[in-house]
């Protein structure tokens, strides 16, 4: 392990215990834990760039990502961690984790930062927008399942999933600009509807998963 990994973990270890410490304070304040789990979810997100940008070996920075899969698999079966479990047990608190590890690992290697950047992005910041938007204004609703969507939580997450991908792009992709904005539509509308279909917290390991592979799928064809 280099110095700059060491560095690096010690840093992502003081932030995730930060936003689960401000999350924990916020819940015995008052907030809901649907709330705190929507700031968990946008916070820890969020920091996959500084992950692409501290560390200098994948297997480093992989690593809290891969030890968080088994400790919200803990939580789940003993409520260890409050603000990121809700009401209705869900394994979306698992598949998260996991997939920001392999797309971790996937993406190191340019150009596949981006689209694995993107997946993580889409994810932290759609799925919160489309719970918050369709819990306080989703009027006009839809089924799949046993599960409710509506259809301004998912015009949410295509808003916010489509200024994600452009946010990914402009970081690790160049300029957002030309066939890279065709790929964020793409990449959204994926977001979108994958979001949508899932169940059971599915859609935290399908969307980032199904964006980052449409993304990759895409390069050399639309965007490079």
């Amino acid at each position: 392990m280099s110095n700059r990994d060491l560095i690096a973990l010690g840093v992502s270890a003081v932030w995730l215990l930060a936003v689960l410490g401000s999350a924990e304070t916020a819940r015995r304040r008052g907030m809901a834990r649907v709330d705190t789990r929507r700031m968990v979810h946008v916070l820890v997100a969020t920091w996959i760039v500084p992950t692409f940008l501290l560390y200098e070996h994948w297997i480093w920075a992989a690593l809290p990502a891969a030890l968080f899969v088994v400790v919200n698999a803990l939580s789940l079966r003993f409520s260890l961690i409050a603000p990121v479990e809700i009401e209705e047990p869900s394994w979306g608190t698992v598949f998260f984790p996991l997939s920001v590890a392999v797309l971790t690992a996937w993406g190191w290697s340019s150009p596949w930062r981006a689209p694995a950047v993107a997946g993580v992005l889409v994810m932290g910041w759609g799925d919160a927008a489309a719970s918050f938007v369709g819990r306080r204004w989703g009027s006009h609703r839809y089924r799949v399942g046993r599960q409710w969507r509506s259809l301004e939580g998912s015009a949410a997450m295509f808003a916010v999933g489509l200024v994600a991908i452009v946010v990914a792009f402009s970081i690790f992709g160049g300029d957002p600009g030309g066939g890279r904005v065709k790929a964020a539509l793409a990449g959204a509308a994926m977001a979108t509807l994958l979001e949508a279909v899932s169940l059971f917290g599915a859609d935290n390991l399908l969307v980032p998963l199904g964006v980052a592979g449409l993304l990759a799928l895409l390069h050399g064809m639309v965007w490079v």
